[in-house]
């Protein structure tokens, strides 16, 4: 109808800056799923300094909040506290946590590696990860319902589509972008935890649930 709600635009982009606050790696979802709104807005009625002002003022508030409380906290706009971490490796002199050579290990952890068979109860188990000592096995074995994404796919790419809801395929290009940026970040990253897979999750299947 050409109307813009710039209300839900502010309370969306509100908790997409809350969201980054408790996890700043999904900042670069964040940014795409912003962009894609933005040009999905200027492609309907061309309001796009509305939609600008709406997303954004929630955005750069929580930015200039959320330096603030790095600076406080660690002297540094940029230290979310990474560095100050007791893990197995020093962060302040590793410099490797993101690099192209774990992404085959790490694609084979989080959606290639079966179950473990075994002959005690309870018979079938996830297999350890010696580095991370989490217990993983591929997603599309924990979590089939996965699979519907070859549905919203295929009909995002047919060479050939006829009575294409513009709303829907908007939908799919923002949720899939947003979920393979932050599946690609997961995959660099050198260590391996299940609980990473949450950063991409909830895009996949809300994707799936189209």
């Amino acid at each position: 109808d050409g109307q813009l709600d710039s209300w839900k635009l502010a309370i969306a982009s509100l908790h997409w800056a809350l969201a980054v606050g408790t996890r700043t790696i999904i900042l670069p979802a964040v940014i795409f799923f912003g962009a894609t709104i933005l040009v999905y807005i200027w492609l309907q009625n061309k309001k796009v300094t509305a939609a600008l002002w709406a997303m954004g003022t929630p955005l750069f508030i929580a930015a200039l909040c959320l330096c603030w409380y790095n600076w406080a906290r660690f002297d540094s706009i940029f230290e979310f506290g990474l560095k100050y971490q007791l893990a197995s490796v020093n962060y302040n002199e590793f410099d490797d946590l993101f690099s192209i050579r774990y992404l085959w290990e790490n694609l084979l952890n989080y959606f290639l590696r079966p179950y473990q068979i075994q002959a005690g109860f309870p018979y079938i188990s996830t297999v350890e990860n010696i580095v991370s000592n989490d217990r993983l096995a591929g997603l599309p074995y924990t979590s089939p319902y996965l699979l519907f994404l070859l549905i919203p796919l295929a009909r995002l790419f047919r060479l050939r589509a006829q009575n294409e809801n513009p709303r829907e395929k908007w939908l799919v290009i923002a949720l899939g972008g947003a979920s393979l940026i932050s599946l690609v970040i997961i995959l660099l990253y050198y260590f391996t935890a299940m609980r990473f897979s949450f950063d991409f999750m909830p895009g996949l299947l809300l994707l799936a649930a189209i």
